[in-house]
């Protein structure tokens, strides 16, 4: 597999890392739990009926590029965990979590210890 440098998850370097354990030979010892920290979700547009006036202070131009990036990242998120799952199809996948809001603003995201991943748990 390539590209993994570039990837938004770091599931390569789990496995990676597994593979070093004392005991594991192969990729069917592996099992892995996905858990991503932004919900995988598009929102709904603001779609009005056509002929009725509209009054919006955010030009169209922006709200069509700010829905592109919104189906982008999710698409984008989910097909590098689809990728990876392809690439070790022989691994045992058995949880898939995802938040249904956003638990933890980016910036956090890097912080392990308990006072910033204890939100996370809960």
């Amino acid at each position: 597999m390539d590209g993994g440098t570039t990837w938004n998850n770091n599931m390569v370097s789990g496995v990676e890392e597994c593979m070093k354990m004392p005991g594991i030979e192969n990729h069917t010892q592996i099992e892995v739990d996905v858990i991503i920290l932004h919900p995988a979700k598009i929102g709904k547009i603001n779609i009005t009926e056509a002929g009725m006036p509209q009054i919006d202070l955010e030009p169209k131009t922006i709200e069509y590029l700010s829905r592109k990036h919104e189906i982008r990242s999710c698409y984008s998120g989910m097909n590098d965990i689809i990728e990876f799952m392809q690439a070790y199809p022989e691994m045992s996948y058995r949880y898939f979590i995802k938040p249904e809001k956003t638990l933890l603003p980016e910036y956090k995201i890097l912080e392990f210890d308990y006072v910033h991943t204890h939100p996370v748990y809960m």
